[in-house]
């Protein structure tokens, strides 16, 4: 999702219960929130260029790991 679709989503939710001018506001706020909670968070998600163990070639284990 875009920050234009997450704002464009923000502001219809918001206008279905406020004035506009207020609901600008909302979202605003709301894009603000959710950016600053995904940059406090951005560590703490796996990095999808790791490779599940069950996905790896046979010759790319790494020995350590054999039992």
């Amino acid at each position: 999702m875009t920050i234009e679709d997450f704002w464009n989503q923000a502001f219809l939710s918001a206008l279905a219960r406020l004035p506009v001018e207020e609901a600008k506001r909302i979202a605003d706020e709301a894009v603000e929130a959710g950016i600053t909670h995904w940059q406090q968070h951005i560590h703490d998600w796996s990095d999808p260029g790791v490779t599940l163990w069950k996905d790896q070639e046979v010759s790319e284990v790494p020995y350590s790991s054999i039992d």
